[in-house]
């Protein structure tokens, strides 16, 4: 009861803000008996922001920008053997890899549903607005051929991947703020990455609810307090977390703030946990990019 009252909010912004096709689907997950398939996969079809394939594109040019800035180099994804963390059900970033001249792709879902990606509807749809945006000679088809034979998706938490690599590059977008163990995570990271990979993960430090008041109820409260509120949807983390994490794991990366929001951070009545552990500074960031050094 309380998670349902928590998020209560959360649900009735939705219905602000989503394209209406979208939310009817979301919500009808909720009714008892309508859950399957069939309305699995019109809710990722319907999901505005993970079909669209210029957005996602203009995701991996920053990321290749924010490399150059900052290392001098590049990601290095022509001839890349590719791990993608948290690919959601249409495969993430995989077409635009392959299109960038990424040699194979792996991925981690734990929610993967492999009939509902091989569902001639995703190429009907999905595919084919991806190759309109790669342009010619990419077709629906060539897509799904490519797919089939280089993209390998594991139904598993980053945690316990079963895979050795080794990897050349690892990426993700808004992914490591929901896995329940940042440590474990990046032990796993440094496992199965090869000598001199590359990584670039952008991590929302937001509620995941409020773009304009990213802080509301998570600086209200200490973390248990939090998810038992709110239930475990994000792991709480901070920027200095994520950043001894890694470091922990052998893994020498730089934590870069993309954007900060002091005006949610000055509105919040802020917790004397939060207060005692970290600065202002690190608790305005909202999101950052986890990039490798080298």
């Amino acid at each position: 009861m309380a998670n349902t009252l928590g998020n209560l909010g959360v649900y009735l912004r939705a219905a602000r803000e989503m394209p209406l096709s979208e939310f009817v689907a979301r919500a009808a997950t909720r009714i008892p008996g309508l859950d399957g398939p069939w309305l699995r996969r019109k809710i990722a079809l319907a999901d505005a922001k993970g079909t669209d394939a210029s957005r996602m594109s203009g995701f991996l040019d920053r990321l290749e920008a924010l490399a150059l800035e900052h290392t001098g180099r590049g990601l290095g994804i022509p001839g890349a053997r590719v791990l993608e963390v948290g690919c959601g059900p249409l495969a993430g970033f995989a077409p635009m890899l392959f299109q960038r001249g990424a040699t194979s792709v792996t991925a981690i879902e734990p929610d993967w549903n492999s009939a509902l990606f091989q569902h001639r509807n995703v190429d009907d749809v999905y595919l084919a607005r991806v190759a309109a945006h790669l342009g010619a000679p990419t077709t629906a088809a060539s897509l799904r051929q490519r797919l089939d034979r280089d993209l390998t998706v594991l139904k598993s938490g980053l945690e316990n991947a079963p895979t050795e690599g080794p990897f050349d590059l690892s990426l993700s977008q808004s992914c490591l703020e929901h896995v329940r163990d940042l440590e474990a995570s990046a032990l796993t990271l440094k496992r199965v990455l090869a000598q001199g990979a590359r990584q670039a993960h952008l991590v929302n430090f937001g509620n995941h609810r409020k773009r304009d008041h990213p802080f509301e109820t998570i600086y209200e409260m200490p973390p248990e307090a939090y998810h038992a509120r709110f239930g475990r949807h994000i792991n709480l983390g901070r920027p200095p977390d994520v950043a001894r994490a890694f470091a922990a794991a052998g893994l020498d990366v730089m934590v870069i703030p993309v954007d900060r929001n002091e005006a949610s951070l000055a509105n919040v009545a802020l917790h004397p946990w939060w207060a005692e552990r970290y600065s202002r500074e690190e608790l305005a960031i909202r999101t950052a990019i986890v990039l490798s050094r080298t």
